[in-house]
């Protein structure tokens, strides 16, 4: 059986009614499957050799399928078609995809881990992840969706040097963790589309506005393998796992997601003015923002982390979590290449 497993809440919900079209030349025995209302592990749990499964959707789609099967046994093959706004998973491995789809199962083992530390939130900030791309599959389909806390695979509290308690969150990445100018775009976009549901959102219009005045870079502290550096007035400060984020800027050209150590690019923008940012940040959607040494740092590395000198929004793969002070990145340490060679369960 051919399982097409659908979102159809991404691409601002048009997945739904263009699933089947999408999905026509796909050739064999198909079942569609709402991944808004179906318990993923219990689906995969039940899957035979012989199945395959298509997953449609955006990369919040892939995002919370890897988080939701994380470690699971492999019992059948996967493969994404993309079918989202900003497709940067799919943008990132064009090279590799045929009939319009990639097999991402040797991806879905070989995954970098985040943890963000944020300040607790009140219940009452919960948001219908429902409405939103990202939306992803539970056992109880009437649960509402606090923003990226569907796929956390531990939560619980800590306390930072100030005594203060901090939430902790982790999960594993597809394409990139993010602090800065992307996770208030983001932030912002998840407000908009909560006022006007289903109404395209102009990501370029907003990261103007936030260039222009409304987001306040910050000063913070970076780790890479063991080396700290401290930055002023940080625009963004991205760790890739892929070259691309955003729906196509190419914020860390150098990264290759299937290199076999698992090696991960930290990009720091800083010190820049609203005049230069605007002159720069057109060059990320070619790669070559990295000439500029001055105001554009790529470090490499196994672990990662960035901390801010107040709480800001961070995304991950193009989901929000409000409130973050630092976050904490470490490689699995083997690149999927590898783990495709591995033997897989029966």
């Amino acid at each position: 059986m051919l399982y097409i497993v659908y979102n159809p809440l991404s691409n601002n919900g048009s997945t739904a009614s263009r699933i089947a079209d999408a999905t026509k030349l796909v050739v064999g025995e198909k079942e569609y499957i709402d991944v808004t209302k179906v318990n993923l592990k219990e689906f995969y749990g039940r899957l035979k050799k012989k199945d395959k499964v298509v997953l449609c959707g955006g990369d919040g789609t892939i995002h919370h399928f890897v988080n939701e099967l994380y470690g699971e046994p492999h019992r059948t093959s996967c493969y994404f078609m993309p079918l989202g706004s900003g497709n940067d998973f799919a943008r990132d491995m064009a090279a590799d995809y045929e009939d319009g789809m990639i097999e991402i199962t040797p991806y879905m083992d070989s995954l970098p881990t985040v943890r963000l530390y944020r300040k607790p939130k009140p219940e009452t900030e919960n948001i219908d992840r429902c409405k939103q791309e990202g939306a992803s599959a539970q056992s109880d389909s009437t649960k509402k969706f606090d923003t990226s806390l569907d796929n956390v695979k531990d939560q619980n509290t800590v306390s930072d040097n100030s005594t203060e308690e901090l939430e902790v969150l982790t999960m594993h990445f597809v394409n990139n963790v993010a602090f800065g100018l992307d996770g208030y775009c983001c932030e912002r976009s998840d407000e908009l589309k909560k006022k006007h549901p289903g109404k395209k959102i102009n990501y370029s219009l907003i990261a103007l506005g936030g260039i222009l005045g409304r987001y306040q870079n910050t000063n913070g502290k970076v780790r890479v393998d063991g080396v700290e550096k401290e930055y002023t007035n940080i625009l963004m400060a991205p760790t890739m796992n892929g070259r691309y984020y955003g729906g196509g800027v190419m914020v860390a050209p150098g990264q290759d997601r299937k290199n076999m150590t698992g090696k991960l690019t930290l990009v720091v923008a800083h010190g820049m003015s609203p005049a230069r940012v605007l002159t720069i940040l057109p060059q990320t959607y070619s790669g070559k923002h990295v000439k500029n040494t001055d105001y554009v740092e790529i470090l490499e590395g196994y672990k990662i982390s960035v901390e801010y000198d107040r709480p800001s929004p961070v995304q991950v793969d193009g989901e929000t979590v409000l409130d973050v002070v630092r976050y904490e990145v470490e490689s699995c340490g083997v690149g999927p290449l590898f783990v495709d060679q591995l033997p897989r369960d029966n």
